[in-house]
C-alpha cells in the first residue's frame, strides 16, 4: 500500500506540474503606450489654375495667364524657401471650366511639396502669389524615423 500511495502522490505531482507548465504558456501580456512626436516632414499641396487678367489698353479684352507662368512663380517660391527639387511632385493635373470668362477649358494643376519645418512652411505661405492659386493645404504630417518609434 505504501508503494501505491507513493505512486499516487508522484502521479498527482506530475499532473500539477504539467498543468502549471501549460498555464504559464497561456499567460499573455498586452498594452499600449503613447509618445508625443514632433513631425519633420510636412506635405503641402498647392492648387493652381490658369486665369484671365483684363487688358488695360483694350477694355473688354483679357489676357490668359497660363499654367506654366503660375507654376513658375510657385516653383520660385518653393526653391527659394529651401525645398529641394526632388521633394516637389505633380500630384494632379486636369482642366476646369470658368463659364464667366470663356467657353474653353482652362488648365489646373496641383503640386505636392515636402517641407521639413514650420518656418519653411510659413515662409512659403507668406511669399506665394495669390493670383492663380486655388488651394494651399497640409495633406500629410510625418516623422522620418517612425519605424524606430513603433519598435519602442
Amino acid at each position: 500500500m505504501t508503494r501505491r500511495f507513493v505512486s499516487a502522490i508522484v502521479s498527482a505531482l506530475m499532473v500539477v506540474s504539467c498543468l502549471s507548465a501549460s498555464a504559464q504558456s497561456i499567460i499573455e501580456v498586452t498594452g499600449s503606450a503613447t509618445i508625443n512626436i514632433v513631425p519633420d516632414r510636412i506635405t503641402v499641396e498647392i492648387g493652381m489654375e490658369e486665369y484671365f487678367i483684363p487688358d488695360e489698353y483694350n477694355p473688354g479684352d483679357s489676357t490668359l495667364v497660363g499654367i506654366k507662368a503660375v507654376e513658375r512663380g510657385v516653383m520660385k517660391v518653393l526653391l527659394g524657401a529651401g525645398v529641394p527639387d526632388s521633394m516637389i511632385n505633380v500630384s494632379d493635373m486636369g482642366n476646369y471650366r470658368d463659364r464667366n470668362s470663356t467657353g474653353e477649358f482652362l488648365m489646373a494643376k496641383r503640386l505636392s511639396a515636402v517641407v521639413t519645418d514650420m518656418d519653411q512652411l510659413d515662409n512659403i505661405a507668406r511669399r506665394v502669389d495669390r493670383k492663380g492659386i486655388t488651394s494651399f493645404n497640409i495633406s500629410k504630417i510625418d516623422k522620418s524615423d517612425m519605424g524606430r518609434f513603433n519598435r519602442q
